[in-house]
């Protein structure tokens, strides 16, 4: 089980913080975010996880991509990725991965502390 530095698990979803940027009105990412939810675990939409250079500048060593589509591909070498193929949809049972996904991110963050982990999903809805 992963447990969270905070007093409850409320308060340390709490403890958010982004990564925005200044606004760029050449840049289309604009509004887009990456989530810590602890110092070692993000949260995010497939489009940030994808952006050129988020994952070099968070060092991101795991993801956790929650998408239909197997995009493991688009990460690179640098990552180890578990696809989870599921759809962004309400009507879509998420509970039957609750646990390869839990012991996918503590295997991660326990093999070394330098290890961080994302989790990713089309738009990040049903993922917080």
């Amino acid at each position: 089980m992963i447990s969270f530095p905070a007093s409850t698990w409320q308060s340390s979803l709490k403890q958010k913080s982004t990564t925005r940027r200044p606004r760029n009105n050449s840049d289309n990412s604009h509004g887009r975010v990456i989530s810590t939810i602890t110092p070692r675990l993000y949260l995010s939409d497939l489009y940030s996880a994808r952006t050129a250079g988020n994952l070099e500048r968070l060092g991101i060593t795991h993801i956790v991509s929650a998408v239909e589509a197997d995009v493991r591909k688009d990460f690179g070498d640098n990552v180890t990725v578990m696809h989870v193929p599921i759809r962004d949809d309400v009507d879509v049972n998420i509970t039957q991965w609750f646990d390869k996904v839990v012991k996918f991110i503590k295997d991660a963050l326990d093999a070394d502390e330098q290890h961080k982990v994302l989790v990713s999903g089309t738009m990040h809805v049903r993922l917080a």
